[in-house]
C-alpha cells in the first residue's frame, strides 16, 4: 500500500487513522507520531516508566527476602 499525505494534516503530535474501504469495512489503522518537541516528551515518559519499574523491583526484591512472618511493608502515595 502507497499513502502519501500532506504536511498538513500531520501537525505535531500523535495521529490515529482508520484505513476503510469504499464499503466502510475497517482493514487497518495508522499511527503517526511527528514532530521534535514530542520526541522529547517520549524520552521523558520511558525515563519515568524506568524510575517505576526500579522502584517496584526494589519494593518486590525486599518483600521476597524478608521472612515470611515479618509484617508486610506499607506502601506510601506520592501525596503521603
Amino acid at each position: 500500500m502507497d499513502l502519501s499525505l500532506p504536511l498538513e494534516m500531520l501537525p505535531d503530535g500523535v495521529h490515529s487513522c482508520i484505513i476503510s474501504l469504499a464499503t466502510g469495512e475497517k482493514i487497518g489503522n495508522l499511527t503517526v507520531i511527528a514532530g521534535d518537541v514530542l520526541a522529547g516528551d517520549l524520552r521523558a515518559e520511558i525515563e519515568q516508566l524506568r524510575a517505576e519499574l526500579n522502584l517496584l523491583k526494589t519494593v518486590v526484591r525486599r518483600g521476597l527476602s524478608e521472612p515470611k512472618d515479618a509484617p508486610a511493608p506499607k506502601l506510601l502515595r506520592p501525596d503521603d
